[in-house]
């Protein structure tokens, strides 16, 4: 008994002189109001290898611009339509900066946002603005996959997402969890960790795309008072076998991109 007791007593003064209690959950949720704007700076690396019938090269190249996006409206449901203008600078190819093409940089698409991040398109821009909106979230960290309830510091959640491609369709899991706590520009940030993957359910007609698979896992920061996302980073691997024409095409390329503030 005395041993228990002396245990006891070494338990509370490690924790303050009291036994610590658990930390209690937080409700982490997208707070939109009409009219807000946010803007952030992204960078995106990605290097691997793609091969043009059968004849390979090694790439790396650096995507460099902002992305900006604008409150238009909330929904009864608590669903958010979004304005998001993507803006690119000129592209590095293998450390040299491309020459333009005359191809557009930018692009403007409207999508709707739930509280817990879950995206889709908005009426009448189902092809543009359900691949822009994926690349946003899983290769850029946009709109990291949130709980659908209060969570506590390593309590988990998943949730299944899909993307029609070119009259096909991926299909995968995103798998999250809080990681803890930390400090930026003033504010506590929750400390969101994700991983998932994305792999073809049902291939184009027209061998268009015949193997695809994605897997990637980050880390973003989340501002749960303000109901904001802060920064996020990601890494991950693209496999792709696909058709140009009559001309087979192999990727594997890996990338790494960073989102944060912008003025």
């Amino acid at each position: 008994m005395r041993s228990k007791a002396a245990l006891l007593a070494l338990l509370a003064a490690g924790c303050g002189g009291r036994l610590a209690r658990p930390e209690a959950a937080v409700p982490l949720a997208y707070r939109d109001a009409p009219g807000q704007v946010r803007r952030w700076r992204v960078e995106d690396v990605l290097r691997g290898k793609i091969a043009l019938g059968g004849m390979a090269q090694l790439v790396v190249v650096t995507l460099r611009g902002t992305v900006t996006e604008t409150v238009e409206a909330v929904r009864p449901d608590g669903w958010t339509r979004l304005r998001v203008r993507f803006a690119f600078e000129p592209p590095d190819f293998n450390g040299l900066p491309m020459p333009d093409s005359g191809e557009p940089r930018e692009a403007v698409v409207r999508f709707l946002r739930s509280p817990s991040g879950e995206t889709r398109s908005a009426d009448g821009e189902r092809a543009t603005g359900d691949a822009l909106a994926w690349a946003g979230r899983i290769l850029g960290g946009v709109a990291p996959a949130l709980p659908p309830a209060a969570v506590r510091p390593g309590e988990s959640w998943s949730a299944a997402q899909a993307l029609p491609l070119a009259g096909g369709s991926l299909a995968g899991t995103s798998r999250a969890s809080l990681a803890g706590f930390e400090s930026a520009g003033g504010r506590r940030c929750a400390v969101i960790a994700e991983e998932g993957d994305l792999s073809l359910a049902a291939p184009p007609p027209g061998g268009a795309v015949t193997a695809f698979r994605l897997t990637y896992a980050g880390r973003s920061r989340f501002d749960p008072a303000g109901g904001r996302l802060v920064d996020a980073a990601r890494q991950g691997t693209l496999r792709l076998t696909a058709r140009r024409g009559r001309t087979p095409v192999e990727a594997l390329v890996r990338f790494a991109s960073t989102l944060t503030p912008a003025p």
